[in-house]
Protein backbone atom coordinates (compact mmCIF):
# COMPACT_ATOMS: atom_id res chain seq x y z
CA UNK A 1 0.00 0.00 0.00
CA UNK A 2 1.40 3.41 -0.96
CA UNK A 3 1.13 6.37 1.37
CA UNK A 4 0.28 9.71 -0.14
CA UNK A 5 -0.63 13.25 0.78
CA UNK A 6 -4.05 14.78 1.12
CA UNK A 7 -4.11 18.57 0.81
CA UNK A 8 -7.11 20.70 1.70
CA UNK A 9 -7.97 24.17 2.97
CA UNK A 10 -11.30 23.39 4.59
CA UNK A 11 -12.73 20.16 5.94
CA UNK A 12 -16.51 19.94 5.49
CA UNK A 13 -18.97 17.50 6.95
CA UNK A 14 -22.23 16.08 5.71
CA UNK A 15 -24.12 17.81 8.51
CA UNK A 16 -23.42 15.24 11.24
CA UNK A 17 -21.86 17.82 13.59
CA UNK A 18 -24.35 19.19 16.12
CA UNK A 19 -24.65 22.97 16.35
CA UNK A 20 -24.05 25.45 13.57
CA UNK A 21 -20.50 24.52 12.49
CA UNK A 22 -20.30 22.42 9.33
CA UNK A 23 -16.71 23.17 8.29
CA UNK A 24 -13.35 23.61 9.97
CA UNK A 25 -10.34 25.49 8.59
CA UNK A 26 -7.40 23.10 8.13
CA UNK A 27 -5.01 25.53 9.87
CA UNK A 28 -7.21 25.36 12.98
CA UNK A 29 -6.92 21.59 13.06
CA UNK A 30 -3.15 21.74 12.75
CA UNK A 31 -2.36 24.75 14.93
CA UNK A 32 -5.37 26.05 16.83
CA UNK A 33 -6.87 23.06 18.58
CA UNK A 34 -5.55 21.40 21.70
CA UNK A 35 -3.67 18.17 21.13
CA UNK A 36 -4.44 16.64 24.53
CA UNK A 37 -6.58 17.22 27.60
CA UNK A 38 -7.37 15.37 30.79
CA UNK A 39 -9.44 15.57 33.94
CA UNK A 40 -8.00 13.31 36.62
CA UNK A 41 -9.24 12.15 39.99
CA UNK A 42 -7.68 13.69 43.09
CA UNK A 43 -6.03 10.43 44.13
CA UNK A 44 -4.27 10.14 40.75
CA UNK A 45 -5.73 6.67 40.24
CA UNK A 46 -8.19 7.36 37.43
CA UNK A 47 -8.87 9.58 34.43
CA UNK A 48 -12.38 11.05 34.43
CA UNK A 49 -12.17 12.30 30.84
CA UNK A 50 -9.38 12.75 28.31
CA UNK A 51 -8.22 13.12 24.73
CA UNK A 52 -4.85 11.79 23.49
CA UNK A 53 -3.99 10.55 26.99
CA UNK A 54 -2.95 6.92 27.33
CA UNK A 55 -2.32 6.71 31.05
CA UNK A 56 -1.95 8.26 34.47
CA UNK A 57 0.59 7.49 37.18
CA UNK A 58 0.16 8.57 40.79
CA UNK A 59 3.80 9.61 41.20
CA UNK A 60 3.49 10.78 44.85
CA UNK A 61 1.06 12.73 47.03
CA UNK A 62 -0.16 15.63 44.92
CA UNK A 63 1.90 14.54 41.92
CA UNK A 64 0.48 12.94 38.77
CA UNK A 65 2.24 11.96 35.54
CA UNK A 66 0.13 12.11 32.39
CA UNK A 67 1.22 9.91 29.44
CA UNK A 68 0.23 11.05 25.95
CA UNK A 69 -1.05 8.53 23.42
CA UNK A 70 0.57 10.44 20.54
CA UNK A 71 3.79 12.13 21.66
CA UNK A 72 4.57 15.76 20.97
CA UNK A 73 7.41 16.47 18.54
CA UNK A 74 9.56 17.87 21.38
CA UNK A 75 9.38 19.18 24.95
CA UNK A 76 8.48 22.59 23.50
CA UNK A 77 4.72 22.10 23.74
CA UNK A 78 2.60 24.29 26.02
CA UNK A 79 0.69 22.86 28.97
CA UNK A 80 -1.93 24.64 31.06
CA UNK A 81 -3.18 23.00 34.23
CA UNK A 82 -5.31 23.98 37.18
CA UNK A 83 -6.92 22.62 40.28
CA UNK A 84 -10.42 21.27 39.77
CA UNK A 85 -11.09 20.45 43.43
CA UNK A 86 -12.61 23.81 44.32
CA UNK A 87 -10.06 24.49 47.05
CA UNK A 88 -7.09 26.85 47.25
CA UNK A 89 -4.39 24.67 45.69
CA UNK A 90 -2.29 25.56 42.68
CA UNK A 91 -0.92 23.21 40.04
CA UNK A 92 2.62 23.50 38.74
CA UNK A 93 3.85 22.20 35.43
CA UNK A 94 6.87 20.12 36.43
CA UNK A 95 9.10 17.78 34.42
CA UNK A 96 8.02 17.84 30.77
CA UNK A 97 8.90 15.34 28.03
CA UNK A 98 7.55 14.71 24.54
CA UNK A 99 5.44 11.80 25.79
CA UNK A 100 4.69 12.67 29.43
CA UNK A 101 3.90 15.56 31.72
CA UNK A 102 4.38 15.67 35.52
CA UNK A 103 1.84 17.89 37.28
CA UNK A 104 2.07 18.83 40.97
CA UNK A 105 -0.74 20.16 43.16
CA UNK A 106 0.43 22.36 46.04
CA UNK A 107 -1.36 23.82 49.06
CA UNK A 108 0.41 27.05 49.96
CA UNK A 109 -1.19 27.34 53.41
CA UNK A 110 -0.09 23.80 54.36
CA UNK A 111 3.26 24.20 52.60
CA UNK A 112 2.87 20.73 51.08
CA UNK A 113 1.86 18.83 47.97
CA UNK A 114 -1.74 17.64 48.24
CA UNK A 115 -3.99 15.41 46.15
CA UNK A 116 -6.34 17.42 43.92
CA UNK A 117 -8.46 16.96 40.84
CA UNK A 118 -6.28 18.26 37.99
CA UNK A 119 -7.48 19.73 34.70
CA UNK A 120 -4.83 19.76 31.96
CA UNK A 121 -4.74 20.89 28.32
CA UNK A 122 -1.74 20.76 25.97
CA UNK A 123 -0.98 22.55 22.70
CA UNK A 124 1.87 21.97 20.26
CA UNK A 125 3.10 19.93 17.33
CA UNK A 126 2.61 16.18 17.50
CA UNK A 127 5.41 13.89 16.42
Amino acid sequence: MANGTIAFDTLSTSGQISGTAVSVDADYLAYGSSKAFSLTAADGASITDSFNVSGLTDTATGQQTIAFNNDFSSVNHVVNANNGSGVDHFVTIATKAAGTQLLKSYDDSANAFVDSIINMVAHGDLA
